[in-house]
């Protein structure tokens, strides 16, 4: 089989993340492989504007998409699909550089995966070679079980393994297959929208896997301006709704019942715990997330009855604690 040397699409999503946008931009406008690079700003009120059109000048390759609100995450990737001429999609946060790319490794490893629907790419903190990911497998009670948060790169996920999920800020898909699937699902803003979609992937027949051909570094937790209280009552409002839509989309049956079981519960501990420290307003965003996530209407799914063994990773009682005692101290899980 001929290798393809492949060209890319590269879509940012950007909400008042200018201190890391040129940064972002420029290590990917050293590459001719990237041969568009779409910025969709969600009515950023920083600079951020004025740096993608400043650097329009000197690229024809940068494209901006300037929306006149805050949509969302999950709404300005799918806004950049009417740009995209590549068969090839690659997602990155504006908080994120890369900073190795062996673009001739990766196209001969997508020209063999003929099932490849979706993946992640290596995913490091700001310094060092920490991973902040490398893909999520999911556990038998509904959790993403990161494969390689907090570890040190050793080169241990290097034959591009499996994966169930992984962080949108650094991700890859095939462009034909992400229209087919009408992209990131636009009602969940921000949280879970990448699982729901690499699940949805999965339930059609292709596969997801983790990607070691390009390696980007990621200030995570960087974008907005709200309170840390208001910011947290968001994400637990998000991240719990957005779980248990992703459960009621994408399984069925038995197994459905399982998860929507567990995670509901769980979500309740949470929230009764919340409550029991005198964080009232946290105790109420969980118990709307729990009913919005349980009975509003959602998208069609493509669910089935099963998630293949391959995926699934068997954590002990000691992890699924520290998830728990984590999410409330507000540490990474």
């Amino acid at each position: 089989m001929p290798i393809v040397n492949y060209r890319f699409s590269v879509v940012i999503s950007n909400y008042n993340d200018g201190r890391y946008l040129t940064d972002c931009l420029r290590s990917l406008l050293k590459n001719k492989a990237f041969a568009q690079i779409i910025v969709v700003d969600n009515n950023s009120t920083d600079d951020s504007v004025a740096i993608v059109k400043n650097l329009q000048k000197k690229s024809a390759r940068v494209k901006l998409i300037a929306n006149q609100q805050n949509i969302g995450p999950s709404a300005a990737r799918n806004r950049a699909l009417r740009l995209v001429k590549e068969e090839w999609l690659v997602f990155v946060d504006a908080d994120t550089k890369l900073i190795e790319a062996d673009i001739r490794g990766l196209s001969t490893w997508l020209s063999k995966q003929d099932r490849l629907g979706a993946g992640v790419f290596k995913l490091l903190r700001w310094k060092g070679r920490i991973f902040d990911s490398a893909g999520e497998k999911i556990s038998p009670f509904g959790f993403l079980a990161e494969m390689a948060q907090g570890a040190r790169d050793v080169g241990q996920f290097d034959h591009s393994p499996f994966i169930f999920s992984g962080k949108g800020a650094a991700m890859f898909a095939r462009t034909e297959l992400f229209r087919r699937l009408g992209g990131f699902d636009k009602n969940f803003y921000m949280y879970w929208e990448e699982p729901d979609y690499f699940w949805r992937v999965i339930n059609i027949g292709f596969q997801n896997k983790f990607c070691p051909f390009l390696t980007f570094r990621h200030a995570f937790g960087s974008s907005g301006s709200k309170s840390s209280e208001q910011s947290g009552q968001n994400t637990s409002f998000l991240g719990g709704r957005n779980q248990l839509w992703t459960l009621r989309k994408n399984s069925k049956g038995s197994l459905k019942l399982k998860l929507l079981l567990t995670v509901t519960g769980a979500w309740l501990l949470i929230g009764i715990s919340f409550l029991i420290s005198g964080k009232l307003r946290m105790f109420i965003s969980i118990i709307k997330a729990v009913f919005v996530g349980l009975f509003a209407r959602v998208n069609e799914g493509i669910p089935s009855d099963k998630i293949d063994a391959y995926l699934i990773d068997q954590r002990s009682p000691g992890w699924y604690w520290g998830k728990f005692t984590n999410y409330l101290s507000g540490r990474p899980y």
